[in-house]
């Protein structure tokens, strides 16, 4: 399996066949470019980020839509990461304002944490 993002918001899932890509979904949930893809097989679950301030989270195996988080002020994010320890959260981080949103898969905020540095390769 393969996940890609566009420049007009569209996410693409693709089967792998051998060396041929076929289309299993298409996701039309963000607004802006994708900026970032993140998968967690341990999870069974993979998120998007977008220029628009939101992250989407999908079900791997299903593909269906779990829950939509946004930037407190939709400003654009630029990475993020499932985690399981100590607890099932999304965190995410946007270069506007230097912070990390941490929120349980529920949708409640657990915290806010300042970073220095503006760009995260990979959390």
């Amino acid at each position: 399996m393969v996940i890609s993002g566009s420049k007009a918001g569209e996410v693409v899932v693709w089967q792998t066949h051998g060396t041929e890509l076929t289309i299993r979904k298409q996701h039309f949930d963000h607004e802006a470019m994708i900026n970032f893809i993140h998968i967690n097989e341990d999870m069974i679950m993979y998120l998007t980020c977008g220029l628009d301030g939101a992250v989407q989270v999908y079900n791997l195996w299903t593909d269906a839509r779990i829950r939509r988080f946004t930037h407190p002020k939709l400003a654009p994010v630029h990475s993020a990461v499932l985690t399981q320890t100590p607890l099932p959260a999304l965190c995410f981080f946007s270069r506007d304002d230097h912070l990390w949103h941490s929120f349980s898969l529920n949708g409640s905020l657990l915290d806010r944490q300042k970073e220095e540095c503006s760009h995260i390769i990979a959390p």
